[in-house]
């Protein structure tokens, strides 16, 4: 594998500005405006409805966006003293508002607010007005093609900005929290935010201008949170160590906590009811949950991986794998694994509630347009929906060959993108990981829209802990772990290589730096590749003589 260096930049401040499109100004401010268009209209109306005593459905999602999107709604109605009531969709009967679930609704409710979904809601709207409520769509999703529903409000920066460069990337859960501002005491507020922050790190929605802010001070507050419900989680996730959240947590073991429910229980309500309650019991469940989950997704890509090669599928783009065996809730994390695997958009489709139909979702490459590829054949799907890396579908069964061979046509010549070359940004000494560190710190969060930079490290030398240089780690028993001065460094899927290295006792590697907080902090470098040190740095050229002399004579 070839290391090379991106570019010309040489500082983390340009590295981090270069990823993040923010200038090193807009990086140190922490006060951005919220420019939401109708977001003043809908407090008004809930301020009439305090008055007025009308009764108000929140329809939300199943997902973590979802789930904190209810939750946010639920303290504001709960400070105004509005009669509500909470509803979560089921994957079985699909995402969004429909006629479905308005006829599930209490014939009580005046008022439907859909938050995090509506914007394509036509059909539910529609049922709405007809039985005489109001609807206020609350949403951050893309419109149709076909325009928008009939709601009497809606909140969707992506379809109504007052000028052109206000912010429009906020998740459902963020756009509750500025709602909440308005609407809400500080302690109120400050609920908000801890859970428009897990929901904004989730819903992979890009940590720049508000989002980053919402992310920045819902961190401050959530370790050191005094509600009981996040304190639990927190406390779960966190073992024996000091608990300690960051961006990274969230994406890794809050999110996925909260998302499982849905996925494998389709019980989205559950995780809402544990957060409004904060019952021990009820977070042993979701905990459990997520581990079945995770064995799940581990069974189905195995299922997955031997469909590829029976029905010999490595050349197919995008492969497209039915397996009535995978449940509906995991599809798409199967398909994002078999993307990382085969460097190839995928599509990972099970049976539905309804005979004959089946439906699952699709992962793509940076270099293909899922949704625009799904266009393509629409002529055979019955519902399809999506952006250019992710997309859901659902189609009859019958149509399964028809799919395929169109994709067969319109990809046809199609070359996996194969790369021996890995860019870094930026190169140190492993002796300087820990004041980068603290360089690295002034620019976090971390994650969609500000990725972190990548170093070149020299000079990792393998150092014993506990009477070991290295551990091996995980349940696959493929992920390595080296413990270096004062930090330690994890590479997965990395053991086979140590392993033909004949396991060296210092490398170079590439990765990016973070805090591990699990235990004593320290810096942790995550590999993507490492290499043998072959000539030692650093010493003068006598004892570089002597030591590689003695090397070639081992």
């Amino acid at each position: 594998m070839i290391w090379s260096k991106k570019d010309e930049l040489n500082t983390i401040e340009q590295v981090v500005s270069r990823n993040s499109g923010m200038t090193e100004e807009e990086l140190a401010k922490t006060d951005w405006e919220a420019n939401i268009l109708h977001l003043e209209d809908v407090a008004d109306y809930l301020r009439h409805t305090s008055e007025t005593n009308k009764k108000i459905a929140i329809f939300a999602d199943y997902d973590c966006d979802g789930v904190c999107s209810a939750v946010i709604m639920h303290v504001i109605l709960k400070s105004l003293n509005i009669d509500f009531k909470v509803y979560f969709p089921k994957r079985g009967t699909g995402y969004g508002l429909q006629k479905a679930y308005i006829d599930m609704i209490d014939e009580k409710y005046d008022t439907v607010i859909t938050i995090d979904n509506g914007i394509s809601a036509f059909e539910g709207v529609e049922a709405a007005k007809k039985r005489g409520m109001d609807v206020i769509i609350i949403d951050h999703h893309l419109q149709s093609t076909e325009g928008l529903p009939n709601a009497d409000i809606i909140i969707d920066p992506h379809v109504f900005k007052e000028n052109t460069d206000d912010f429009e990337d906020w998740c459902g859960a963020g756009l509750g929290y500025e709602l909440s501002k308005i609407l809400c005491d500080k302690k109120r507020q400050n609920v908000c935010l801890q859970f428009a922050a897990f929901a904004t790190v989730a819903d992979v929605v890009p940590l720049r201008f508000n989002n980053r802010t919402i992310v920045k001070r819902g961190l401050e507050l959530i370790n050191n949170s005094s509600i009981n419900s996040i304190k639990l989680l927190i406390n779960e996730i966190s073992g024996l160590g000091k608990p300690h959240v960051d961006e990274a947590t969230i994406g890794f073991k809050i999110g996925p906590i909260i998302n499982a429910m849905g996925r494998v229980e389709d019980d989205a309500e559950y995780v809402y009811r544990y957060f409004i309650s904060g019952e021990p019991e009820m977070l042993q469940h979701m905990v459990d949950n997520n581990e079945l989950r995770k064995e799940l997704v581990a069974q189905a890509v195995d299922r997955a991986q031997n469909i590829v090669v029976e029905e010999c599928l490595f050349s197919d783009v995008p492969k497209i794998i039915y397996d009535p065996q995978t449940i509906e809730g995991i599809v798409g994390v199967v398909a994002g694994r078999l993307v990382e695997t085969y460097k190839s958009p995928v599509i990972c489709l099970t049976d539905s509630e309804k005979a004959g139909i089946i439906k699952g979702s699709a992962r793509s490459t940076d270099d293909i347009n899922i949704k625009e590829a799904l266009d393509k054949v629409s002529d055979h799907l019955l519902h399809y929906g999506g952006h250019a890396g992710a997309a859901g579908l659902s189609l009859n069964v019958d149509e399964l060959d028809n799919v395929r061979d169109c994709f067969f046509s319109i990809f046809e010549g199609y070359k996996t993108q194969e790369t021996n070359e890995i860019f870094y940004d930026l190169e140190i000494d492993a002796a300087d990981i820990s004041d980068v560190l603290l360089s690295l710190k002034k620019y976090a969060p971390f994650g969609e829209g500000n990725r972190p930079p990548v170093f070149k490290i020299n000079n990792f030398k393998c150092l014993p802990r506990n009477g070991k240089l290295f551990q091996i780690i995980g349940n696959d028993g493929n992920t390595l772990k080296l413990f270096g001065n004062e930090c330690q460094a994890i590479g997965f899927d990395a053991v086979e290589k140590f392993n033909s290295l004949n396991m060296p006792k210092a490398v170079n590697m590439i990765g990016v730096i973070s805090e591990n907080n699990f235990g004593k902090p320290e810096p942790q470098i995550e590999i993507s590749d490492f290499k043998k040190i072959t000539e030692i740095k650093n010493q003068s050229e006598l004892t570089k003589l002597c030591i590689n002399d003695i090397l070639s004579g081992l």
